[in-house]
């Protein structure tokens, strides 16, 4: 598995969705005001996802000036399968 950084609010609801069990942690920017944003924290508080408030300016290293809306994400992608591991998922 590769770790990932995630930004922005659309990216990381979607991860936290549809596999939130491979997000590590979210790290949102402290001074955030956006409803999205806390609905956000709500969700991945609920899945048990690390929450971690930061400045925008530690956002702004971690994504390398990527525009990430006050939202951060790590994530672990599951590594891709190739054709010869389809009979092990059909078995199972």
């Amino acid at each position: 598995m590769s770790k990932d950084i995630l930004a922005g609010i659309h990216a990381v609801e979607s991860a936290l969705r549809h596999d939130s069990d491979n997000v590590s942690e979210v790290m949102v920017a402290e001074d955030s005001r956006n409803p999205r944003v806390k609905a956000l924290i709500a969700d991945a508080m609920e899945r048990g996802v690390r929450v971690h408030h930061r400045t925008p300016q530690a956002l702004d290293k971690l994504t390398a000036g990527e525009r990430h809306q006050g939202v951060v994400a790590f994530y672990s992608a599951p590594d891709a399968l190739a054709e010869s591991d389809l009979p092990k998922l059909i078995e199972t």
